[in-house]
């Protein structure tokens, strides 16, 4: 089965070696490594304030951190090869997210800017990989162990997904980045741009 059929069909596909090196794009906080914190910035790099981190608690997040900006538009085409030919994709915004051990993602779907989400681990201390959760859309669990570099495309708003607990002692961490994109002229991209949201991005 041809990738993008897989990804349409089951709501999600996993790249292997999605990016080879990913250890530059780990740019870790130095001060504050294993506070409890959400940042944010708005696409066009200004910084919109320091939060409690809401979904995660007890992780370190920040959305649309700038470093990351090139990254996020430059893999939008990459992404559209392996499972949208021959449409487009348009970004939406993107956030990195350093989870520690005893911190849980709880099944959930994202809202609509997350039509198109690509989870890429990044960096881990971890000596096993920590299971990703995807409810496929034709039914059942896959349970996906990802390596740096990997990475996992799915529907966002679409299929649930989650990961358990984190295992891990103390110092121990794990660094994902998450890419949201909608289909362009499509029925996410529409509601979004109806409501004004795209017009920063």
């Amino acid at each position: 089965m041809k990738l993008n059929d897989f990804f349409w069909q089951n709501g999600y596909c996993v790249i292997r070696n999605f990016i080879g090196d990913p250890e530059y794009l780990s740019i870790l906080p130095e001060k504050d490594m294993y506070e409890d914190k959400h940042l944010e910035w708005l696409y066009d790099g200004t910084f919109d304030g320091e939060f409690p981190e809401l979904q995660v608690p007890g992780s370190y997040s920040r959305t649309c951190f700038p470093p990351l900006k090139n990254f996020h538009l430059q893999m939008r085409n990459q992404i559209q090869k392996f499972i949208l030919p021959p449409h487009q994709l348009h970004p939406t915004y993107y956030f990195d997210r350093i989870y520690y051990a005893g911190t849980e993602l709880t099944p959930h779907k994202d809202w609509e800017p997350c039509e198109i989400s690509v989870t890429l681990q990044l960096k881990t201390t971890l000596s096993k990989p920590w299971k990703f959760f995807v409810e496929r859309k034709n039914g059942g669990v896959s349970e996906i162990e990802l390596e740096n570099g990997d990475a996992v495309i799915y529907l966002g708003n679409a299929v649930k997904h989650w990961r358990e607990p984190m295992p891990g002692g103390p110092k121990d961490y794990h660094h994902q980045l998450f890419m949201h994109y909608v289909v362009y002229e499509g029925e996410a991209f529409k509601e979004l741009q109806d409501c004004g949201y795209l017009k920063g991005v």
